[in-house]
């Protein structure tokens, strides 16, 4: 497996939100996948996607506070 540095603190950072049952609109990978596009495509750090990404997960756990996300089987 290939982690790019700094990618840990996304992956904490949806596990937070995963931990309070937060719904969240995808998978880590795809929030993993999409952050490294972002990265790719503009002049931002790390941190900087980690920071949009965390604002993203921010909203969506705010709007849906108390709703259990259930996965399929």
């Amino acid at each position: 497996m290939i982690r790019e540095a700094g990618s840990g603190r996304l992956v904490d950072t949806i596990d937070r939100y995963h931990d309070r049952n937060a719904l969240l609109a995808a998978s880590s990978l795809v929030w993993i996948e999409v952050a490294r596009a972002r990265r790719a495509r503009s002049d931002l750090d790390f941190a900087e996607v980690t920071d949009d990404v965390e604002a993203a997960l921010s909203g969506v756990a705010a709007r849906h506070n108390g709703l259990r996300a259930v996965a399929p089987s």
